[in-house]
C-alpha cells in the first residue's frame, strides 16, 4: 500500500491487488471462483462442510428440538447460500 496525492490534494492510498489467471481460484464471501466459472472445488469443499456437520450432529447429544433448529437455521442456511451462487449440476440434484 502506498500513500499518495491526487491533483487536489487529497490523500489517498493505492492498493496493489494481484492478477489472477482465469484459472485461479479465489474465495468470495466464503465461495470459491475463478473466471472460468470451474464450481469443482466449491462442490468439494461444500460436500465436506456438510458431512462434517452431519458427523458433529451425530456425535454430540442434542435432543429432537435442537437437532431441527441447528439444521433449519445453520446448515440449510449455509448450503443453499452457497447454492444459489453456483451451478451444482446434475448429479447433486
Amino acid at each position: 500500500m502506498q500513500n499518495h496525492i491526487d491533483f487536489y490534494g487529497k490523500e489517498y492510498i493505492e492498493i496493489n491487488l494481484p492478477k489472477l489467471e482465469s484459472s485461479e481460484l479465489y474465495e468470495y464471501l466464503g465461495v470459491y471462483i475463478n473466471l472460468e466459472l470451474n464450481w469443482d472445488k466449491q462442490r468439494i469443499i461444500s460436500k465436506k462442510k456438510l458431512l462434517r456437520q452431519n458427523y458433529y450432529l451425530r456425535s454430540k447429544c442434542f435432543n429432537t428440538t435442537q437437532t431441527i433448529d441447528i439444521i433449519n437455521k445453520v446448515i440449510i442456511s449455509a448450503a443453499v447460500y452457497r447454492m444459489y451462487t453456483m451451478n451444482m449440476g446434475t448429479k447433486w440434484c
